[in-house]
């Protein structure tokens, strides 16, 4: 492979990855799980404090960001050796139901948040004639 090719498929996966090393930012892990009524997210946020936590709600996206105590030292990762600070975390999450951002509800408790939203359910009753 020449090294031309190689830079090439590099620079794809760092695009694509879960971080942003010039604004010195990560993705968060999280978990979603749904039922017939709600969307809950769990996002592993750990060495941050629940005043330095941001969440937005849309009807079909919620937007998680938070800034860490201090910043999360990494050295010797991915396919080129550097080191490197993130101080942040920033994760949106595209939702498979519109949700009701007015009832949406986050909780945050040691390093874990959870955040519960509310489906839209439009359901009226048909009248049978």
């Amino acid at each position: 492979m020449e090294r031309k090719d190689f830079l090439s498929i590099f620079n794809l996966i760092e695009e694509s990855s879960s971080w942003d090393i010039h604004r010195k930012c990560m993705e968060p892990l999280i978990y979603i799980s749904e039922t017939s009524d709600e969307i809950i997210i769990t996002v592993d946020l750990p060495c941050v404090t629940k005043e330095n936590i941001t969440v937005r709600a849309t009807e079909d996206s919620i937007e998680i960001e938070a800034k860490v105590r201090t910043p999360l030292k990494f050295e010797r990762w991915g396919v080129r050796q550097r080191e490197t600070f993130f101080s942040s975390f920033k994760k949106v999450v595209k939702l498979s139901s519109k949700i009701d951002t007015e009832k949406v509800k986050a909780k945050f408790r040691k390093g874990i948040l959870k955040i519960v939203a509310p489906k839209i359910i439009k359901k009226r009753e048909i009248k049978v004639e």
